[in-house]
This record gives structure tokens, C-alpha cells and sequence, in this order.
């Protein structure tokens, strides 16, 4: 379920689903991305959007950025096994390079014990970074297996905030 509305949360999140074969976890599901969805319509419809696929091939990001670049929806998805031991870093480009951006994990499918056995050090946390730290270092994602995905909301810091 995760898999397939992540896939589509760039596009029109279009259910195709009869729901009434849905069960209640399956409903529930479907309503939180729909949440998300709602939440960010405007960066998903009137910013820019991007495809960017991984150095080995194996994932690929969907990038929605907002017009003024002072918020994001990201989209990792892992497609096949990666080929090397860890994820590759995933960069989120055009943003600004100086401010300062709040990463957030909204929704990711189930992380598998048998790949990993922590996660990276940031995933629970507040994390804030620079523009130019997203945009050209990245951000090193736990190992999902394949058909699995994780939802990133990237959010300007307001100056008061920065300090």
C-alpha cells in the first residue's frame, strides 16, 4: 500500500482501487497519504518537479520543489536490491544554498531488520541542514528492500528559528 500511493503522490494519487475491498489498516493507509497529499498540493501542482535516478539505478527520487525553493516533497523509492552495501546519498538540488531546511520523514514503508540494524543517526531527529548540504552531499537513507519508499517533507526555516 505504501509502494503504490508513494509512487503516485507526484502524479495525481489516483486510488484505482475499488475501496470497498479495502480493510480498515488498508484504509487508514490510503487516508494518510491522501492527508499528505492534501497538504501539499500547491508544491506538488505549481512547483517544479524532477525524476532524479541513482547512480547505480537501482532507486530513484521524485522531487517536487516549491517555486520559491523554501519547501519540498521528496519521493525515494527503492526499486531493486542496491548494488552496493549502503544506499547511495540522495541530493535534493536547486535549493538554496545558504538557508537553512527542516527534514522531516512523513511516511516510509516498513524497514527491514533483516538488512540493517540502525538506522542513520538523523532519522529520528530534528534535522536541519543548509541547502548546499542537501543539494550536493545528500542524505544517506536507511537500506529499504525492494518496492519500498520513504516520503521526505523539506521545509525553509524561518530566521528566527536559525539561531
Amino acid at each position: 500500500m505504501t509502494f503504490r500511493a508513494g509512487t503516485a503522490m507526484l502524479g495525481h494519487l489516483g486510488i484505482e482501487w475499488n475501496l470497498l475491498d479495502a480493510n480498515e489498516e488498508q484504509k487508514a493507509i490510503i487516508a494518510n497519504w491522501l492527508s499528505h497529499y492534501k497538504q501539499h498540493r500547491s508544491v506538488l501542482h505549481q512547483g517544479n518537479n524532477w525524476r532524479l535516478p541513482s547512480a547505480d539505478g537501482r532507486a530513484q527520487t521524485q522531487w517536487a520543489l516549491s517555486q520559491d525553493r523554501l519547501q519540498g516533497l521528496a519521493v525515494y523509492s527503492q526499486l531493486a536490491m542496491p548494488k552496493q552495501a549502503q544506499t547511495l546519498p540522495v541530493c535534493l538540488p536547486n535549493l538554496w544554498p545558504d538557508q537553512l531546511y527542516r527534514v522531516e520523514v512523513l511516511e516510509h514503508s516498513p524497514l527491514p531488520g533483516h538488512l540493517m540494524k540502525a538506522l542513520p543517526a538523523w532519522w529520528k531527529k530534528d534535522l536541519i541542514l543548509n541547502g548546499a548540504s542537501l543539494s550536493q552531499v545528500g542524505l544517506q537513507l536507511p537500506i529499504f528492500d525492494p518496492e519500498s519508499l520513504v516520503l521526505l517533507a523539506i521545509q525553509a526555516v524561518p530566521l528566527m528559528e536559525k539561531h
